[in-house]
């Protein structure tokens, strides 16, 4: 099993940009120095914490972040032209010396298309049309391309990629629609957070049947995103995830990505408890779901960074190396 830090780019709206950023370049060192394989940013707009954008963010995070891999779970692809997001993240995979991971969806939130002008109701045409044309300019030394809501004539990006063909391309997304198209578009479908583990058997059997059904192969990354909160003790860890993980997830139910209660998600889609039992889980998605890529985010909005790097450290020495064993000797 991979594993990936997703970097919050969240805050309470109390502290100094300044400081945040040097804080989350730590936690990007920290876990080159343990061992992970990458690192990952959030994208919205608009919302109410204070937020860093992914594509700054992660241009300045390559410099620490070695030979980890660098991705976007995940970008709002339809909230920007598609000709404008093949050049930034081709600057980027250059930037990062081709380490990028492409992770992209449809988005959901009514206040950010919006403020970008684009229908929501055209938003998963407009993903699916923008990733087509995405991925030929990514692949072909001239495009022409006349869509729906996207045309180009004889073009040629002026930044190809670095890693080819092209990045990897990671989809989120949670309705049963979504999952059949990343299946025939991506090269993974990523899950994203606060989805109950019975849910997800169902919805990957839905989404590897798609993927024998259009030829493609089964054996690929299979990541997941989860909200880890790893304590000394599974009560104090328990404790935490209700004291540090509300406010998110207030943020969550309000935005309609979460349907269930609060309780329902720490129980079932949340990874809380001291570092054996936060092992155990890994592997029971690993064992049962096929899961070979996870992705911890490990602080929220008013977590302090001596907490979050507690809790990295603690994922990184104790949880990641039972696992990688596990793996070496089932």
């Amino acid at each position: 099993m991979k594993f990936g830090l997703i970097v919050a780019g969240q805050y309470l709206r109390d502290g100094s940009p300044v400081v945040r950023t040097r804080e989350m370049l730590e936690q990007v060192r920290l876990a080159g120095d343990l061992g992970f394989d990458s690192v990952w940013m959030v994208h919205h707009y608009l919302i109410e914490f204070q937020a860093f954008q992914p594509l700054p963010m992660l241009a300045r995070m390559a410099a620490e972040a070695g030979s980890m891999e660098l991705g976007t779970a995940i970008y709002v692809l339809p909230l920007q032209p598609p000709v404008e997001v093949a050049e930034n993240f081709a600057t980027l995979d250059a930037i990062t010396g081709g380490r990028l991971i492409f992770g992209v969806a449809q988005g959901y939130r009514e206040v950010e298309f919006e403020a970008m002008g684009v229908p929501r109701r055209e938003r998963a045409a407009r993903f699916e049309e923008g990733l087509q044309l995405i991925t030929k300019l990514w692949t072909e030394p001239e495009v022409t391309f006349k869509g729906r809501f996207y045309q180009v004539d004889k073009a040629s990006l002026a930044m190809q990629p670095t890693r080819k063909p092209r990045p990897p391309i990671w989809i989120g997304a949670t309705a049963d629609g979504g999952i059949e198209r990343a299946a025939g578009l991506g090269d993974a479908w990523m899950i994203g957070p606060g989805v109950e583990f019975g849910k997800l058997r169902r919805q990957l059997d839905l989404y590897r049947g798609a993927l024998s059904r259009l030829g493609r192969p089964l054996e690929r990354d299979y990541p997941i995103f989860r909200e880890v909160l790893v304590a000394p003790t599974d009560a104090e860890a328990r404790d935490a995830a209700r004291a540090h993980l509300h406010t998110k997830y207030e943020a969550y139910f309000s935005w309609g990505y979460v349907d269930t209660t609060f309780e329902d998600v720490v129980r079932d889609a949340f990874v809380v408890g001291d570092p054996d039992g936060c092992a155990r889980q890994i592997q029971r998605y690993g064992e049962e779901l096929g899961i070979n890529y996870f992705l911890a985010r490990v602080q929220w909005p008013g977590v302090s960074q001596d907490e979050a790097l507690r809790g990295l450290r603690l994922f990184g020495e104790r949880v990641m190396p039972a696992l990688r064993r596990r793996d070496e000797h089932p």
